[in-house]
Formats: C-alpha cells, sequence, structure tokens
C-alpha cells in the first residue's frame, strides 16, 4: 500500500504481513529531509545536508562521501587499474589516494610484461602502494597492475 499523503519524515507505504482483518502491516521506507537532494557529481556541487549519512559519490574524488553531521567524510576503499612503462626497474609505485595507511591490499599484475615480472610481494604507507617485482622488461606503458586498497 502506498502513501497518498506523502511529505517529509512520513512512511513511503506499508506492507501486509500477515493477512486476516484486519492484517498486520508494517512501514516501509521513510522520505529522508534531503531525498531531494543531488546524489553525485563534483566536489564544488556538494549538497547542504542535515541528515546523517547522506551519501554523495563524488566524481573530482572518484568515491562516495558521506554527512557525518558536521562535515563530509571520504570513502575508505579505492581501486584501478595502474599502467606505467618498463624500465628494468624492481619496485613500482601506485599512489592509492587513502587518508592513511590501507588495511587490505591486493595488487594483480595484468598485462603480459607485468606477470612475467611477477609480483613478489608489496608494502603500503600512508600515500602509495610499493609492489616488489622481478626486474620488469623495458617498454612503453607495457606494465599493468589492477589494484585495491582500503582501510
Amino acid at each position: 500500500m502506498i502513501n497518498s499523503a506523502l511529505s517529509t519524515g512520513t512512511t513511503y507505504g506499508w506492507v501486509c504481513i500477515t493477512s486476516g482483518t484486519p492484517g498486520v502491516w508494517l512501514p516501509v521506507g521513510i522520505l529522508s529531509k534531503d531525498a531531494d537532494k543531488r546524489n553525485s557529481g563534483p566536489t564544488i556541487n556538494r549538497p547542504v545536508v542535515t541528515t546523517i549519512g547522506f551519501q554523495y559519490f563524488d566524481t573530482t574524488l572518484g568515491c562516495a562521501v558521506w554527512w557525518n553531521g558536521s562535515t563530509w567524510i571520504s570513502g575508505n576503499s579505492k581501486r584501478g587499474v595502474f599502467i606505467t612503462s618498463g624500465a628494468g626497474q624492481s619496485t613500482i609505485t601506485i599512489p592509492h589516494g587513502l587518508s592513511a595507511i590501507p588495511t587490505f591490499t591486493s595488487v594483480i599484475a595484468k598485462s603480459a610484461d607485468a606477470i612475467s615480472a611477477k609480483v613478489i610481494s608489496w608494502t603500503e604507507n600512508a600515500t602509495q602502494i610499493v609492489i616488489t617485482v622481478g626486474t620488469t622488461a623495458i617498454g612503453t606503458n607495457n606494465l599493468s597492475y589492477s589494484w585495491e586498497a582500503s582501510l
């Protein structure tokens, strides 16, 4: 059943969970005070909201942010594909863009030359993932790594 007098703070509708007369009905959803706000776009277009937990996908940052009642807080994971040129190096450095040292990281060699160089190990710091590899083949944009980092 849909609420025909929908307004801010009211229930969207109800669902019957037990038939009978009168039956048992439970409310479904509540219209948030900020339901009419834009939920994605660049940092500069973040809406003014009052609902704690309001989610906005920030296209400038490339991640979700949430309103905590006084400020926007960043999402806690990032991922991507990092492409670089091989020059016989034994380390590859990927900037992860998180606000602290990740508690979880994953790195997968994707290109033939990256697979050939073999990922030996990796470490994380507050700004980057440092991958230790075997010696890389020399080439232009021949090394590709899929990565993910989470706080």
